[in-house]
């Protein structure tokens, strides 16, 4: 109960605030989406005095270690535990290096190019780099733009290009037409649930998280299509999973055609798993989770003869597949669930980058 306040929910928020003026509590989601009333130390001081407080703070002889993680414990509530224990393990690698421990006022270009430099020498990949260094960059903007700091030390700084970065650094190549077809032979024996989730994998070219949330409520034999409307998240400790009742991105929310194979795979699966509540499940009848799918997969490469390239090499392979019969960026980022044609263009460069044939359409 909201105890005569006014709730006002913000759709992918973490938050419900109870808005009431003399309120001394607000309710928040915790990491498992529930909410929870939790006392507030704010008073009654509105957002314009919390803001103020929060940039009259002196945070130049602060180390920005001791920053960076107060930006991020202020935010805890705002993203989900997979993606708060990722930060953590970020800041961790981060804190390895002397930029952690030099005062927040005192950093400048010099010294962000000299972290980047640490972390190429550390043989970190491409990826990892960009991710270690954003989590430094941001708190430091935000630093900037409240006037905590007089100068942003990362306007203009770029991170290395690939041939400078570790050896680390593996892009996802996906499965050539020969290895699909060996991949398929075997997950069409249906040994488990897990052989027909890697079928409709390849079909559909899904996050695993979102096939892994599938229930038989999304799917429309009749239209021939999906709902992706949720996800499953693995917590950072790879133990546990749970579903999450929005996806990654707001992109994300889509309905997405199925191919003949597919709806194969999925009627196959109705006549068995139809009362369950999840499409894909275990041995012990739980929904079939991130670890279960990987163990099954490397068996069914292994027994197809194919090198293992986990599971989200599948997409890579489905967007390869929809290029190869003339889908373009904006048709593809629609199925895959991107928020951006351009996005798709920056992952897939590679599929568009030989289109002769294409511009010569053009050009007739």
């Amino acid at each position: 109960m909201y105890n005569q306040t006014v709730a006002v929910v913000i759709n992918h928020s973490n938050f419900v605030w109870a808005d009431k003026s003399e309120a001394l509590t607000y309710k928040r989601r915790n990491y498992y989406n529930n909410v929870e009333t939790v006392p507030t130390h704010l008073d009654n001081r509105t957002h314009t005095e919390r803001a103020e407080r929060i940039s009259s703070m002196d945070i130049t002889s602060l180390p920005l270690i001791e920053y960076v993680r107060k930006y991020y414990a202020r935010r805890k509530f705002d993203v989900r535990e997979s993606t708060y224990k990722t930060r953590q393990y970020l800041i961790n690698t981060a804190a390895r290096f002397g930029i952690m421990s030099l005062q927040v006022g005192q950093i400048d270009m010099d010294d962000i190019y000299d972290f980047l430099a640490d972390l190429v020498e550390d043989n970190l990949s491409r990826e990892t780099i960009k991710n270690v260094y954003g989590t430094i960059k941001a708190p430091l903007i935000d630093a900037f733009n409240r006037g905590q700091i007089p100068v942003n030390p990362c306007a203009g700084v770029k991170i290395p290009d690939k041939t400078r970065t570790g050896g680390r650094h593996r892009d996802t190549v996906p499965y050539t037409p020969k290895e699909q077809e060996a991949i398929r032979k075997v997950a069409a024996t249906h040994k488990n649930d897990a052989y027909a989730a890697v079928e409709v994998l390849l079909e559909t070219g899904l996050r695993v998280g979102e096939l892994l949330a599938l229930t038989w409520a999304d799917i429309d034999f009749a239209r021939h299509s999906a709902i992706i409307n949720k996800t499953m998240v693995q917590n950072a400790s790879r133990k546990n999973a749970h579903v999450e009742y929005f996806t990654k991105t707001v992109a994300g929310e889509r309905e997405i055609p199925l191919s003949n194979r597919a709806l194969a795979v999925l009627s196959y699966l109705y006549t068995k798993n139809k009362d369950k509540g999840y499409i894909f499940g275990n041995r012990n009848g739980d929904c079939l989770d991130y670890i279960g799918l990987r163990f099954h997969t490397k068996n069914i490469c292994a027994a197809a003869g194919v090198e293992y390239k986990a599971e989200h090499a599948f997409r890579h392979t489905c967007a390869s597949n929809m290029r190869a019969k003339g889908a373009d960026a904006l048709l593809m980022a629609d199925i895959l669930g991107h928020a951006n044609p351009s996005f798709t263009l920056d992952i897939y460069a590679h599929l568009f980058s030989d289109n002769l044939a294409e511009k010569l359409k053009v050009v007739q």
